[in-house]
């Protein structure tokens, strides 16, 4: 009987230190709390951590980097609808926004009219190859758009939230008069063609943009160049009629 017991306890043992069964699947009353602690940290998965991230949608087509205090980020240029084309200037590959980036070209015509070409930046993003677009809630009362050229194209201002270029009204147009100006976020909503959408009302956005809205009807041609797209309190001083923008093979 004797050794009966001997060889239950061993084989209790064997099986304790068995790799086959883990160690909280066995009770053994000669076992301390402290190793059945340290068993249990060590049998235990490591904790996943989920890091949200919002890459940038116009990193191929990124631009100069632009600082217009409380704005920073970098300029991108984008297209929509078939047959639409946009060239832009050479001033669109240096390392920062110290010139008007021009974009010319012609915007087709698409049955729902929901063709353009764009000129834009994010304005909450740090100057390094790899840093998204985040945003920020604007604290001033409007924006200053200053524009050079503009061969008659109309122009539209837009300010969209991160997921702007999906939800319709996650953006906020407003009409974009000859050489701009300042233009108040109460001018702002969401279909500003026709003034029936919803009011801007000072959400958080990731980028500002100057587009050339297209039509059902025929091809718009456009050129024009950017100077200014910044956050304001008000008109800057000597902003007048806009010029022929330069040329630039």
């Amino acid at each position: 009987m004797l050794c009966q017991v001997v060889l239950t306890v061993a084989c209790s043992l064997d099986s304790e230190l068995s790799p086959d069964i883990p160690a909280n699947a066995v009770s053994n009353a000669d076992d301390d709390d402290a190793g059945r602690k340290r068993r249990a940290k060590k049998l235990a998965p490591t904790p996943t951590v989920k890091t949200e991230t919002h890459p940038d949608p116009h990193a191929s087509e990124r631009g100069p980097y632009n600082e217009d205090d409380p704005w920073s980020g970098y300029l991108w240029i984008a297209k929509n609808g078939e047959g639409t084309t946009l060239t832009v200037s050479k001033s669109f590959a240096l390392k920062t926004f110290e010139e008007p980036v021009c974009i010319r070209g012609s915007v087709a015509a698409t049955t729902d009219s929901s063709g353009n070409a764009m000129v834009g930046m994010n304005v909450n993003q740090d100057d390094r190859s790899d840093a998204p677009p985040l945003a920020l809630v604007p604290r001033l009362e409007g924006m200053q758009v200053e524009v050079q050229g503009n061969a008659a194209s109309p122009l539209r201002v837009q300010v969209a939230a991160r997921d702007g270029t999906t939800n319709p009204d996650a953006r906020w147009c407003a009409a974009v008069p000859g050489a701009g100006g300042f233009i108040p976020w109460t001018a702002f909503n969401t279909a500003c063609w026709d003034g029936s959408g919803k009011a801007y009302k000072n959400e958080e956005i990731s980028g500002a943009m100057l587009l050339v809205p297209g039509s059902a009807h025929s091809p718009v041609a456009y050129d024009f160049c950017l100077r200014r797209l910044a956050e304001s309190d008000g008109p800057t001083p000597g902003v007048g009629a806009g010029s022929a923008p330069p040329e630039d093979d």
